[in-house]
Parts: structure tokens; sequence; C-alpha cells
């Protein structure tokens, strides 16, 4: 068998569904060739397995309709497919020319039909079916390739259930989760078969969200210039009801089609799927579709969080993520556990994960575009755009799935990013949307397998977009007065914020602690966010939820004592949030262990950089208990106390008889 050094690489001609294509040639024999290479590092074994899988349907797979695989091979790092080569797709002939006329357009669906015939006979579903994987011979054939996500069905299987393909092509029951076989793939060619006659497919749309319903419930426009003919082909595969679609045998002899497609290889087939089902097969085929609609198959989804649990504790214990000074870091261990096992209920349903994202509505841009400006008619259209909450949470587990399965493409993606942090300065946004948010974009961080390579690229990217000035915009409305408008916000009554809105805002500042300590790039953008959207009233408040939830001002003390220590040229955002009358002696004395420490980390570097508003706040009662967490059990505790007394007890005001804070004494909080 040839290997790669057989193989001269040309230039790069496209992507696949796993990997880059390039232009190569044979050394020995000159042939042209097309050759896949998929790199492994970074791949889940799920993922090297469908790859594997491609390859075996490919191998046995002999039609002049269908791209012709010559070779496949893996070295220590790349799988390699070596197919026919062919210079243009279906795509590319749509988009220099717009559409066919039925005439040209006859001989491509009269192949497309010749190869899905060939498939299913040979009960291979092919689940991507697109213009793009319809491949244009110099004499005009049409070839299909790209088997990414095809499945072979076994005897006795006459529906499947786990979700593939395109949304612009993909047939109702695929997007409605529903069990389905082979005629979602005649539905795709349908979808096909429209666009070349039309020049755009059935149904289009900026917003997927609303391509989806479309799907579903909108009926096809038919334009009065269509052939009766076709007309009826297009009628017959684009039917709703996949039990009232076109299929075969009686596809083959459709009129427009003109007899031009062979169906001699019926008769060589053991396992046809093209044949009408007997009576027995129909009713076992109904009950598969009533089993497979249990959704049984999802037990293996909480494993494989707990799985990411038991990981994460293992690396945050051995120092993986610590930071300079918190060596308790910036994630804390029972938080990554309230995030990652929340999914336990939302993702069951799933039977086979991971699956492609429907992408929920598109959003307007960002206020953070233009945060700087006083755009009351924009803010005003962003408070009233629409968020369907359902369907993005959705999207939101989908996501989260496909990263903790290995999959993060779509996380070092610009446009994907920019779209989901988007929805976060929707003022109609809800808690669990942005606490889902905060938790997509933290996975990267926790999740096994994701390379050093993967990481940076996505934090590059999370730069780019700014995602932390996304994360504190929507701090900023989970922390606004109900019922406040856009240009005159207020805070809210911590009383009256429920539950999910606590569990939000915890979340995020989880992510942002993260994303301070990771780069300094995200600790400017955190300043620059806290004094152009006026937020330090806000972190003000928030830093006295330490009985509320410790963890959410024990993450807010972790950043502040960052700016200190990294930019102390921003110290006024310091002395902003934490003065008017906080009370540091309730946020010790109630605070946990982590909250104890991080304060007094903060209250050190004070004493540098913030010695007068340190004076406001200093009192006896403060003094007092600082000095009594100098002799405390837990060593780090105790060095940052020491830390704390050492730096403050040569100055005038240590020992000052300044008026003592009661223990009921109420935080004086200012809105804004």
């Amino acid at each position: 068998m040839i290997k790669m050094e057989g193989y001269k690489v040309l230039c790069l001609v496209g992507e696949g569904s796993f990997g880059r294509v390039f232009k190569g040639k044979r050394r020995d024999t000159k042939e042209i060739v097309a050759l896949k290479i998929i790199r492994k590092c970074g791949r889940t074994q799920k993922e090297l397995l469908s790859l594997r899988s491609e390859c075996k349907i490919q191998k046995h797979l002999h039609h002049q309709n269908i791209i012709q695989m010559i070779n496949s091979f893996e070295t220590e790092s790349e799988i390699v497919v070596v197919t026919e080569f062919c210079k243009r797709d279906l795509h590319y002939i749509l988009t220099k020319q717009s559409y066919l006329s039925e005439d040209a357009a006859l001989p491509i669906v009269c192949d497309l039909v010749s190869a899905l015939f060939y498939l299913h006979s040979n009960r291979v579903l092919h689940r991507d079916l697109k213009p793009q994987n319809v491949m244009i011979t110099e004499g005009g054939m049409a070839k299909l390739c790209d088997f990414g996500f095809a499945r072979s069905m076994s005897r006795g299987t006459h529906v499947l259930t786990s979700i593939k393909g395109t949304p612009l092509y993909m047939a109702p029951e695929l997007i409605e989760e529903k069990p389905y076989d082979h005629n979602a793939d005649l539905w795709s060619l349908g979808c096909i078969v429209y666009e070349m006659m039309m020049g755009v497919p059935p149904f289009t749309t900026n917003s997927i969200l609303q391509l989806v319903r479309m799907i579903r419930f909108e009926p096809v426009n038919w334009p009065h210039y269509l052939s009766s003919p076709c007309r009826d082909l297009l009628q017959g595969l684009l039917n709703k009801d996949p039990t009232e679609r076109l299929t075969w045998p009686l596809l083959l002899h459709h009129p427009f089609l003109q007899e031009r497609v062979s169906s001699s290889i019926a008769s060589e087939v053991s396992l046809p799927l093209t044949k009408e089902l007997t009576t027995s097969q129909a009713l076992a085929k109904e009950s598969q579709k009533h089993d497979l609609a249990k959704g049984d198959a999802n037990k293996g989804l909480p494993q494989k969080i707990q799985q990411i649990l038991d990981h994460e504790k293992k690396m945050l214990r051995e120092g993986g993520c610590q930071t300079e000074v918190d060596t308790e870091g910036a994630i804390d261990l029972d938080i990554l556990e309230q995030k990652l096992s929340r999914l336990k209920t939302a993702a069951l349903g799933d039977t086979d994960p991971p699956q492609p994202l429907l992408l929920p509505q598109l959003l307007p841009s960002s206020p953070l575009d233009d945060m700087s400006s006083d755009n009351t008619d924009e803010d005003s259209a962003r408070a009233t755009t629409p968020l369907e909450t359902e369907e993005w949470l959705a999207f939101l587990v989908q996501s989260m799935k496909e990263v903790m399965a290995g999959d993060v493409e779509s996380m070092s993606e610009k446009s994907f990013i920019t779209m989901v942090t988007n929805a976060l300065t929707n003022h109609g946004a809800t808690p669990k949307v942005s606490e889902f948010i905060a938790c997509l974009l933290a996975l990267p961080y926790v999740t096994p397998g994701v390379t050093k390579s993967e990481l940076s690229t996505i934090i590059s990217v999370y730069m780019e977009v700014k995602v932390v000035s996304s994360l504190m915009y929507g701090l900023k409305l989970l922390t606004n007065r109900v019922g406040s408008s856009s240009s005159h916000e207020s805070m809210v009554d911590p009383s009256k914020l429920s539950g999910d809105h606590l569990t939000a805002l915890e979340r995020t500042l989880v992510l942002v602690t993260q994303l301070v300590h990771s780069d300094s790039v995200f600790l400017s953008q955190f300043c620059d966010v806290v004094v152009l959207l006026h937020l330090s009233p806000r972190l003000h408040m928030l830093l006295g939820f330490h009985r509320l939830r410790p963890q959410i001002p024990a993450n807010l003390v972790a950043i502040l004592t960052h700016i200190l220590r990294k930019m102390p040229e921003n110290a006024n955002i310091v002395d902003s949030s934490v003065s008017s009358g906080l009370d540091w002696y309730k946020m010790l004395k109630h605070g946990n262990k982590t909250l104890q420490t991080r304060v007094c980390y903060l209250l050190s570097l004070m004493t540098r950089h913030c010695l007068s508003c340190l004076q406001s706040l200093w009192n006896p009662k403060l003094k007092k208990y600082i000095e009594a967490l100098a002799y405390d059990s837990l060593e780090k505790l105790r060095c940052a106390a020491e830390d704390v007394v050492e730096g403050l007890h040569e100055l005038p005001f240590y020992d000052q008889k300044g008026p003592e804070l009661s223990e009921d004494a109420p935080v004086n909080i200012s809105s804004g």
C-alpha cells in the first residue's frame, strides 16, 4: 500500500467535514488525486472512530456518481484519505451562474438520484447532502463526496436518531430530533434541485432559528415558471411528512427524469432500503421509532460529566489552575462541580452527542461596540429585541456537550463567540441564559483533551471579541432593577434577586476572575468596562454578598487584588468599589476561609496603593479581627493577615480610636 511519501501535495483546495483537502499527485503514476488529511491531535476517540467509519464505508462504494476512494492510511499523527480529484463543486457553479435551466439541471439531478439509489440500496445514508458535497467533473458529471456524516444501517435497522447535516438542507424530522431514515436524504436532494432551479434553497433567512421554524412549518414557494413534471418532482421530495415523501422505487421512474436513471443495480443488492417494506418490516420500523423516541440512550452523558469533574478536581489539587498569589485559584472546585453537574439534567434527551449546532436567532450588534456613547435609541431597540429563551438554552446545552466531547472548533470562531456574547448584552436575556453562556465560555479551560494550541487560539478570540466586556455588561443587566429603562437604569435591591440571578452572577464572576488572571489584556478590558459602564457601585453592592453567596465577593476581591498587583494605575477602581461604608469586619467574620484570605491580600496591597481609602474604612473591630487571623490554623490565611498587620502597624491610623461599627450596622450602598 502506498503511504504518504508516495504522494506529492500540490495545493490546498478546501475543507472537508473533518479535515483539510489538498490537490495531490501520485509520484509513480503522476495521477492527480485529492488528499484529505485529518490531524489526530485534539480529536476525541469518537471522532477518530467516525473517521475510520467514513473510510470503511467509502472503501466498499463503487459507482460512477460517487467520488471513488483510492486509498486510506494512518500515520502517527494523521489519517489520510486518497480519492479521485474533481476541481469544482455544484456550489461553485451556482455561485457563478446563479441558477440552471431545467435542461441544464436534468443531467445533474439524474446523477444524484442514481448515486443516492446506489447508496440507499447498500443501506448507506449520506446525511450531509449539500451543493458543496456535489462535485462536477470536467465532462459535467455529478459525483457525491464527503461521507464524514455517512451511516451504514445494518439489517433490521430502519430508523436512526442522531442528527447530522447542514440546516439549510436538513429534513424536518431531523430538526425535530425524530427518528429518520433514507427519506431524510431525499428531502436534501429536493433542496439541492430546488436551488439549482431557483438560485436559492427553499427556505432562506439570516436567522437560523427562523430557518428551523420555516423548514418545520412554512410552505414552499413554487415559482410559476417551473414545468409541471419538475414541480411535481420537487413537491414530492419536499413533503414535510417523510411517510408521504416521494421515495424509492417511484422516484426512479418519475416523468421529470425521463427514464434516464438506470435501476439495474437493484437486482445486485442483498439489503435494499430501496424496496417497499413488507408488512412485518413496516411494523418493526414503527416499533423502532417508538422506542427511539423515548430518548433512552442518554445514560453516558452524566458519566462523562463526572469524568470531567474528577479530572478537573485532580488538576486543581495539583496546581493546574493556580494563580500567583491566590493559590486556591480563580475557579473553585465547588463552583466547577455546580457548573458542570447542572448539565446533567439540562442535557437529558440527547441520544447521540455531539450534535451539529442549530444556532439561535442572531442578535443586534453589542452595545459594547459603542458603549461610550449615549445612544438611547439603540439601547431601547436592543431592550425590546426578543430573545427566545428556550431555543437559546437548548442551543447552549448542545454547544456545551460538544465542547465536553472534545469538539472546540466553534469556540475558536470569532463569529460564533460574537453571537454568543451579544446575547449577554440583550435586555431580554434571562439569568439562566447568562449562566449557561458563562459556563460555555469557561469549558475550554476545564475540559480534558483541549490542547495548549487550541486553548491559545480560543483565548485570542476571547480577547478580540472582548468577552470580559460582554460579561460585565451582562452583570450590569443582571443587577438592574426590574422595570428600569435603558436610559435611567438603577440597581436592584439585593433582597429582590432570585436564586437564578445569584447563580448567573456567580458563574459570570468565576469566569471573569479566571480570564483576568490569565492575561493582562483581559484585566485591561475589565478596568475599561468598569469605568465606561460606571460599574463601581454595582461591584460595591456585590462585595456585600458574603452571606448570600460568598463566592461572589471572593472572586470580586480576587479581581480587585489583581488590579493593584498588576495595574496599580487603576487603583481608583478599587477605591470607588470598596468605599462608602463597606463593612470589612462583617465580610471577614461571616466569610469562608477563601474570602478571608483574599480580603487580607487585598487589604495588604491597599496599604501601598489605596492608603487614604483604607484609612477611611479602618476601625478597631477590623484591626482586632485581622490580628486574630494572624494566629489562624490555616497557614495561607495566617500569612495574609500577618502581611496586613505588618503593612499597617507603623501607620498613624493603625491604633486610632475611631467609631466601632456595630454588628448590625447597615451597609451603605449607593445606587447607580
